[in-house]
Order: structure tokens, then C-alpha cells, then sequence
């Protein structure tokens, strides 16, 4: 495998939406998880002897170091996140630690308390309803193209809508449990930027945020183009979708606010072109 493939940092603000990336073969993670799988389904009886569940020992800590590479001095919000912070404070006396851990204690409730995190767990429970609410309209729009295909004068390409709502309700329901975790780093990262004191770590937690902010606002337009086309085929649903797509109006303007550099932030590869 060429190691000059790989685009540096692809995987760290992705969506992780692997089935339809582009860059699957420049990615390091999502190359080192295809060999890992394979590893694993491997019928050789190499697998009856130690070499090798040592090589898969080595392959699943390369893949779990790229993994967590530009995520762990971020994730401080979830368990995971523990560890790995308190990792970085080894070897530092108990009051240095427990102040630490105040601190991070202090952010986590920040991150949970500020509004776009909370917009965005809002939206997150407002698609979860909507799915389950629109499910006898989205069943008579279907009986309805199905009756309206078998009309030899129609010409319109009924399929291709159908394919086409298929695909729309496919992209909101990716995206709307991706915005809260995301949006949530992006906030972390700037508040323990304010928090000041940070040195060195400063830049980097600018950079993580306008990056973790960008793929949010990556997530929120396509987001939006879903809702817009469902919005013209359902238009018993459009009160409801209109309250949607101004919940993700806000969200989109939150982060322009919150993280002016998200916009322009170039993702390795994504934007950047390789």
C-alpha cells in the first residue's frame, strides 16, 4: 500500500459517511478498517497460530492512534475523553489534577448549557418525530405516483422522484444525530480557547474548531437541501418542515457567529483538492 495516497488528516472533519466519499481511497483510517475487516474474515489458518492475532493487535492500534489522532485533547465532553486528559496531566500532583478536572467539569456544563448545542439536540429530537409523524403521508405520496404511473399520458419520471425522496430522507437521517456531537467539539474547543492559558494548544484549538465548525455547516446545507425538496412533495408536512429548516437557519448563523473561521476552513482534500 503507497503511503503517498493518504491525504493527511482526511478523517479528522469528515462525516464519516464512508458509503459516499469520494476520498475512501486516499483515507488512512478508512484503509487501515477495509484491511482490519479483512483481517478478521480471513478463512487462512493463520488465525490458529499467536503471529497472527499479534499482526491484528498491531493493525487495530495503528487504526485506533488515526482514529483518535486530532480527537483526543478534544473530547473531553464524553468517558472516552477522561482518559485521555488525564493521560496528558500524568505525573502531576493531586491539586493540579483535581483543579483539572473542575476545569473540564466547568467546560462540559458550558458545552451542555450553550445554545447551539442544545439547538442542535433539538433538532435532532425534532427529525426523530417528524420520521415518525410524516410516515402516512410519505405512504400516500407513494400510492399516489404508484396510481399515476399506470396513466399512459403521464410522462413524468415517477422512479426518479421516488429514488430521489429515498435519498433525501436517507441524508436527513444521517445528519441529524452527526450535528450535536460535532457542534458540541466545536463549542468545547472555543471555550477553552477563551478560557485563555492554553500556550501552544491555543492554535490548535482554533484550528479544531473552525474545522469541526465547517463540517457542521456542511451537514446543515445538505440538510437543508433534503428538507427543501421533501417540503415541495409533501405539502401537507410544510408547516412542519418550515419550522425545521428555521431551526438549521439558526444553527448555520450560530456558527458563522460563534466561529467566523468555519467558513473558510479548507479540509484537507474535502476542499483542498489533495
Amino acid at each position: 500500500m503507497s503511503k503517498d495516497r493518504f491525504i493527511s488528516g482526511i478523517f479528522n472533519y469528515c462525516d464519516y459517511w464512508c458509503e459516499r466519499c469520494a476520498f475512501t481511497r486516499r483515507c488512512r483510517n478508512f484503509a487501515m478498517g477495509q484491511e482490519i475487516e479483512a483481517e478478521c474474515k480471513s478463512p487462512h489458518t493463520d488465525a490458529t497460530n499467536q503471529a497472527f492475532w499479534n499482526n491484528l493487535a498491531g493493525k487495530l492500534n495503528q487504526a485506533s492512534m488515526v482514529q483518535n489522532s486530532n480527537e483526543w485533547l478534544h473530547s473531553s465532553w464524553d468517558d472516552d475523553g477522561a482518559d485521555a486528559n488525564a493521560f496528558l496531566h500524568e505525573g502531576e500532583d493531586d491539586d493540579e489534577m483535581d483543579a483539572y478536572m473542575r476545569q473540564e467539569e466547568s467546560l462540559r456544563k458550558q458545552v451542555n448549557d450553550h445554545p447551539l448545542p442544545r439547538m442542535a439536540m433539538d433538532y435532532m429530537h425534532r427529525v426523530q418525530a417528524w420520521l415518525n409523524a410524516a410516515d402516512a403521508d410519505l405512504k400516500g405520496l407513494a400510492q399516489a405516483w404508484l396510481d399515476a404511473a399506470k396513466v399512459p399520458e403521464d410522462e413524468c419520471d415517477y422512479e426518479e422522484l421516488a429514488r430521489s425522496v429515498g435519498e433525501m430522507i436517507e441524508v436527513i437521517t444521517w445528519y441529524h444525530t452527526f450535528l450535536y456531537p460535532k457542534i458540541s467539539r466545536a463549542i468545547h474547543s472555543i471555550l477553552e480557547l477563551r478560557a485563555g492559558d492554553r500556550g501552544i494548544l491555543a492554535e490548535s484549538d482554533q484550528y479544531d474548531a473552525n474545522g469541526s465548525g465547517k463540517v457542521v455547516l456542511v451537514a446543515v446545507e445538505r440538510s437543508i437541501a433534503a428538507w427543501m425538496f421533501l417540503r415541495e412533495q409533501l405539502p401537507k408536512q410544510e408547516d412542519a418542515i418550515l419550522s425545521i429548516l428555521v431551526l438549521l437557519g439558526r444553527i448555520r448563523n450560530g456558527i458563522h457567529t460563534e466561529i467566523p473561521g468555519a467558513k473558510t476552513f479548507l479540509r484537507p482534500g474535502f476542499d483542498t483538492g489533495g
